[in-house]
């Protein structure tokens, strides 16, 4: 636990303070908060109610001006070793700023985010053949490292969204 955290602190700073506009964007969908990183501003709400591989558009608002249009994404959703439910996002902010993470949902109904990263530059942009939107492979290496058994199949993920993520039928 500890390399992971330290490994969000290092993408976050880096994120903070990167010369180029966009990561501070980025910042503006996470919040740190007493238990850790969590999304905010609109990645809360795609990581909560959309199915995997659903859009979300940010809009910047008066209370949030800093928020360019990024385009969210969740991409999977599977079951944490510890008895979480955790998801797999992406971020694009503009044509070669793509960023992907792992939140995890907390017992009050927060997605905590426990690995983020900038993604692989996309297989084209490189002059390679490879799956449109494959993640980086810290993000790929979490994942093993954290998932029990194999990621929800779409109606497996459409009932817990249903059900506010509660794993029971009640």
């Amino acid at each position: 636990m500890f390399g992971s955290g330290m490994l969000v602190a290092g993408a976050i700073g880096w994120a903070l303070h990167a010369p180029q506009p966009a990561p501070a964007s980025l910042a503006a969908l996470m919040e740190l908060s007493t238990t850790g990183l969590r999304a905010a501003n609109g990645l809360d709400r795609a990581l909560e109610t959309l199915p995997s591989r659903k859009l979300e558009f940010t809009a910047a608002t008066a209370a949030n001006p800093v928020v360019a249009n990024p385009i969210m994404a969740p991409e999977l959703t599977f079951m944490h070793v510890d008895g979480r439910l955790c998801r797999q996002f992406a971020i694009q902010q503009a044509a070669a700023q793509r960023f992907a993470g792992v939140a995890c949902r907390t017992a009050t109904k927060q997605w905590r985010i426990e690995i983020f990263a900038q993604a692989d530059e996309p297989a084209a942009a490189r002059g390679a053949i490879a799956p449109a939107g494959k993640p980086s492979a810290v993000i790929d290496g979490a994942i093993d490292r954290m998932i029990d058994g194999d990621p929800l199949d779409a109606a497996g993920e459409a009932k817990l969204i249903t059900n506010d993520w509660r794993t029971d039928s009640k």
